[in-house]
């Protein structure tokens, strides 16, 4: 408590300072430049009042630059006038906003308005100075002051005129200028007014982006100025979902730049690398390439040093926005901002021998960046550009906890970069592709109960979250904890079926290498629940990740794109396991349009409902002038994205209280009468197959009588021993056992029961293998020992696997148990072989043996009735009774 006490009181103490001391070295009272122009004030436009908000009209934004190699003066006029109650806060407070270690402020005139009579302040006013740091919660502490004006005795129908100057000499660019002002705004203005002057014998650029023509040049006294005016400006209004490099409200720009290159090579010096000198790091950089070989893992592991290690703090006053510190103040600091760590990761890589360079872009508007003139102003972020021979990699060491390797760590959609490396090459693309797209599938399963039971319904939900998508994740359960994802993730279910419960510890397993996240997450919903009308009456599932990936403009009438989004694909299924049959299949639904492009379809239909959605967003924008298909699309996504059931017809309660199914009586009697027909023949099939096999054994046990003891156990071709296992369902694999230790009992001192091993061959296959290798000679090449593992552990896995299968199994998994069964003689294989190899001497006993008797070809063939069967019931959409 004392510590929180002692904060509360230390932060005003850091915020407000004192205007006295600041007062005299930053900010004086003087007139007005003699190079400004006078703008006129001209009467409010009662249309444009009509358009104006915060109760306040702007009648006048003026802004007129003079810049010259030493210093440039920003000058500034605001003349607001107040017409409604709510616009005495707003015209009331000035600030000015400033930064003490290169700017100075120059106050030249406060002027109101009352009745018709302007009234002069600016010696009778006041100011406080504050420092706010907005952007300290972000790591940036910027160091800018704001002074605070507070108006005395303003009223409604007053005018405030404000005119004040801001004195800077910029630390690094001292020999070019660059700037730009939006050109319209949210709001009316009667009268704008924007110029830049500069000395005559400087060449410039200067344009405007999407305003009406207004400008100017003219020489005079040295200077050239760039002039531009427009009078009775209409309220722009903002428009949502935009990309954010759209310029909405129109801009003009000026620069003296003339090009990227000439940006790069001002900043070249500032960028060089260094070595690192703090022994703790310089040994890390030695362990990493002890470690690693590969250049590509070394630039791994370089980069996560430095993401890892180094926190982010920007200090951004003056110079400090542009000029980073060198690697030794970073390491000892143990903070830097994005130029910081950008710097040292290069710093680093050069003394691993790998290429590389620091390059500046923009977080959020880089897509706009080749439509705009050189300036360094225009970027707010650095990274790195890295390269072994043709390979070339994008890394941000100022991100954490990002996943990958190499190229395939992700990278947000910078879309241009400038390399400051002396090159005239200007702004390079950044490729936005492969890892850096957003990448998540989500699969939910529903398994219903089966009938007559008041079991609960469950719900398993796996999400795979790889890219960029899986780097978001990582950093949330850091920012957040396990914990708390883990309730949200359960909260979310529990607002669409309310009474849901864990029923297994949610789970995450993180592959950082590859980059890719898999959450499980385990639910039952109680029957007594679900019979809730709300529930069972209005039963939701649907493409839960995928529903918020679209926007939904406001409207349709618009100047600006629709930002849909950076490239990603999204997969969302649901699978609903002996869900009652007698709902419709889900129609399928495709869109397909400049931006993205959605399926729903339905895999599987009936007990075992399947649906799976796809949204592939390739990065583009929507044009405004599709606007209005965009959004019959996105109605037409959210139609397709949501499925409901009405179950009230499906499900009652019996007589014993439990929920049962309701079905059509003449429906119910067909599907009994098909199911007992179905139960007969495969009872007669069963039982035809039970009688030839055992004739079959009969017949094997009688038929060898004669050449028996000429073999060694029970050799028999691989083809005959596969075959016959395959359609008997590993019966004949039973048969080979038996056969094999009774030969062992009858040859040996042994007392084992043959019975007994055939019975519990899973574990007796591996010692049958071991036996017949010590009765196998040298020149009978007996296998590996590991082959006989391998062979014993699949037929251990085959048979085992099933059990752990839930019986209302969907249809892959039959499929697998299925194909297990019939292949798990294969793990014989190894035992076989080795039998042969002993009696390869004997081959009477070999080539009797592996003749197909009749009763083996009855066997095949009745097997294979069986088999089509199994296969005909898993494909075949079949209600759970």
């Amino acid at each position: 408590m004392k510590t929180i006490n002692a904060f509360c009181f230390v932060v005003p103490a850091l915020l407000l300072i004192s205007s006295e001391i600041t007062q005299a070295q930053d900010i004086s009272k003087v007139e007005r430049p003699s190079w400004v122009t006078s703008i006129d004030i001209e009467e409010a436009s009662p249309d444009l009042l009509t358009e104006a908000r915060d109760g306040v009209y702007d009648l006048v934004l003026d802004s007129q630059i003079r810049w010259q190699p030493s210093n440039s003066i920003s000058y500034e006029r605001s003349v607001q006038k107040v017409i409604d109650r709510s616009g005495l806060e707003a015209a009331g407070q000035i600030s000015i906003e400033f930064d003490p270690s290169f700017q100075k402020i120059q106050i030249h005139s406060i002027k109101i308005k009352h009745d018709n009579t302007w009234e002069e302040v600016t010696n009778s006013t006041d100011f406080d100075l504050i420092r706010r740091e907005n952007d300290l919660t972000k790591g940036v502490i910027d160091g800018r002051i704001t002074a605070l004006i507070n108006l005395k005795n303003l009223k409604i129908g007053d005018e405030v005129d404000f005119e004040y100057s801001t004195i800077s000499t910029d630390p690094v660019f001292r020999n070019d200028f660059a700037t730009a002002l939006n050109g319209a705004f949210s709001v009316p203005v009667g009268r704008q007014h924007f110029s830049v002057s500069i000395p005559t014998d400087l060449e410039a650029q200067f344009r405007t982006t999407k305003l009406p023509e207004g400008s100017s040049v003219v020489d005079e006294a040295g200077f050239r100025t760039y002039d531009w005016q427009r009078e009775n400006s209409p309220a722009v209004p903002f428009e949502q979902d935009a990309p954010s490099e759209f310029p909405q409200f129109g801009f003009f720009e000026f620069s003296t730049w003339q090009s990227w290159a000439e940006i790069s090579s001002t900043l070249e010096d500032y960028y060089q690398p260094s070595e690192v000198h703090v022994p703790a790091y310089a040994d890390k950089i030695s362990k990493i390439e002890l470690n690693f070989s590969d250049p590509t893992d070394r630039i791994t592991e370089a980069l996560r040093l430095v993401q890892d290690e180094i926190r982010y703090m920007s200090l951004a006053m003056g110079a400090g926005g542009y000029i980073p510190r060198s690697p030794e103040q970073v390491i000892q600091s143990g903070y830097g901002d994005c130029k910081d760590k950008a710097l040292l990761l290069v710093s680093i890589l050069k003394e691993m021998g790998i290429e590389s360079h620091v390059a500046l872009v923009h977080s959020r508007d880089g897509k706009g960046l080749p439509d705009r003139l050189p300036a360094p102003g225009v970027f707010n972020h650095a990274i790195v550009k890295a390269s072994i021979g043709s390979d070339i990699f994008w890394l941000d060491p100022t991100q954490s906890h990002q996943g990958g390797r190499g190229q395939a760590i992700p990278l947000p959609n910078y879309a241009y970069a400038l390399v400051i490396d002396g090159s005239a090459n200007g702004l390079e693309a950044v490729p936005h592709n492969g890892p850096s797209n957003l990448k998540s599938s989500s699969s939910e399963i529903f398994t219903f109960p089966p009938r007559k039971t008041t079991k609960p319904i469950k719900l398993e939900v796996t999400t795979t979250l790889s890219g960029r998508s899986a780097d978001h994740f990582r950093y949330e359960v850091a920012a957040s904890g396990e914990r708390e994802i883990r309730r949200s993730f359960r909260e979310y279910y529990e607002k669409l079926y309310p009474g849901i419960m864990d029923t297994r510890p949610f789970r995450v397993v993180d592959d950082r290498d590859q980059n890719r996240i898999t959450t499980f997450e385990y639910y039952s919903l109680p029957f007594e629940a679900f019979e809730e009308p709300d529930l069972l009456t209005d039963f939701n599932v649907g493409a839960t990740s995928l529903s918020s990936e679209l926007p939904r403009p406001n409207t349709t009438d618009r100047r600006s794109p629709i930002y849909i989004g950076n490239k990603g694909s999204y997969i969302h299924e649901i699978k609903m396991i002996d869900v009652v049959n007698g709902f419709q299949p889900p129609e399928t639904v495709t869109i397909s349009n400049e931006a993205f492009d959605f399926k729903r379809e339905t895999l599987e239909s009936g007990a075992n409902l399947h649906v799976i959605w796809t949204l592939d967003k390739n990065g583009n924008d929507i044009p405004a002038s599709n606007a209005r298909s965009y959004l019959a699309d996105r109605n037409t996504f959210s139609d397709a994205a949501y499925l409901n059931f009405d179950f009230k017809n499906t499900y009652s309660k019996g007589q014993d209280g439990r929920f049962e199914y309701e079905i059509d009586d003449e429906i119910d009697s067909r599907m009994a009468n098909a199911r007992n027909i179905e139960r007969v023949i495969t009872f007669a099939l069963y039982c035809t197959i039970a009688l030839f096999l055992f004739m079959g054994l009969r017949y094997g046990l009688r038929k060898d009588k004669e050449y028996r003891d000429q073999a060694t156990y029970f050799p028999v071709s691989i083809f005959k021993f596969l075959i016959l296992s395959l359609f008997t369902f590993n019966i004949y694999t039973l048969f080979w056992t038996l056969k094999f230790w009774n030969w062992e009992r009858k040859n040996t001192d042994k007392k084992i029961s043959p019975a007994w091993r055939m019975m519990f061959s899973v574990f007796w296959l591996y010692p049958a293998f071991n036996t017949a290798q010590k009765h196998a000679s040298e020149d009978d090449a007996k296998l590996p020992r590991t082959m006989g593992i391998v062979g014993a552990a699949y037929f251990a896995f085959a048979i085992f696997f099933p059990i752990f299968i839930d019986f209302r199994m969907t249809k892959i998994e039959a499929i697998l148990v299925l194909g297990l069964t019939l292949t798990a003689s294969l793990g014989f294989l190894p035992a076989v072989v080795t039998v042969n190899r002993i009696n390869k001497n004997d081959s009477e006993a070999y080539r009797k043996n592996s003749k197909f008797n009749h009763w083996n070809i009855l066997g095949i063939l009745t097997g294979s009735l069986i088999i089509i069967g199994n296969i005909y019931s898993i494909i075949s959409p079949r209600p759970p009774y």
